[in-house]
């Protein structure tokens, strides 16, 4: 479960070494996959970020450079941490390498995925799984070809097929450490607790109206599942 404590997590800039398993993140020196549908790679970095785990590669992350957003960022606002985002916009791409799991528990198997921005559902079934409605879905690459947002329910029935069951499959927001913690390099948070690993780093932004591009900090949870 992600707590309020997150706030205090502490991030190395070295590797990140937990007693059961070796963790750690790297600079992906490779654009993302042409397998990724062309509309949606275009949109995103020349490079990315590999999470290793045990030695072996887990996940690569690619980030959308500029993610539009309604205005300019100034922190998490109620229940959501980034409220300038649109609910179905893309946000990214992963590759798992190994089997893994998403904040549900959930398998995620080895393959390609595109990942979208997507809110949890008030309906009473998530109410203990965290402070904060804001995640990642991932969606089957090969299934998601078009670049436009997704609305609500067929993004979330789309998502269902990167788990292969009825739910989508949900990588959770965690609190970042600082505004200024993904300044220079990736870097892994560790709750111990409840032994969640978050990768930090920044997220580019389009804002409306402006034309500087800006950025914003981010703690994807790419290892452990909520406790609730």
């Amino acid at each position: 479960m992600v707590r309020a404590s997150l706030a205090c997590l502490v991030v190395s800039f070295a590797p990140v070494v937990a007693s059961a398993q070796e963790l750690k993140v790297e600079v992906l020196k490779e654009a993302a996959p042409s397998a990724v549908a062309a509309p949606i790679r275009e949109t995103l970095g020349e490079q990315g970020f590999r999470v290793i785990q045990g030695g072996k590669p887990l996940v690569d992350i690619w980030l959308r450079q500029a993610v539009p957003a309604s205005a300019k960022p100034s922190g998490a606002k109620g229940s959501l941490l980034y409220p300038v985002l649109t609910e179905g916009e893309v946000v990214g791409a992963a590759r798992y390498h190994a089997e893994g799991q998403d904040y549900r528990d959930q398998v995620i198997a080895p393959g390609l995925y595109t990942m979208r921005y997507g809110l949890r559902l008030d309906d009473g079934n998530h109410a203990n799984v965290s402070p904060y409605k804001d995640y990642f879905l991932l969606l089957p690459a090969a299934k998601d070809t078009t670049l436009p947002a997704v609305a609500a329910k067929a993004l979330h029935k789309a998502s269902a097929g990167a788990s292969g069951t009825t739910h989508p499959a949900v990588l959770n927001l965690a609190i970042p450490p600082g505004p200024t913690a993904s300044a220079t390099a990736p870097t892994l948070t560790h709750e111990e607790m409840d032994n969640i690993w978050g990768l930090v780093v920044p997220l580019g932004l389009a804002v409306a109206g402006e034309s500087a591009p800006q950025s914003v900090p981010l703690n994807l949870v790419i290892v452990g599942a909520s406790a609730g």
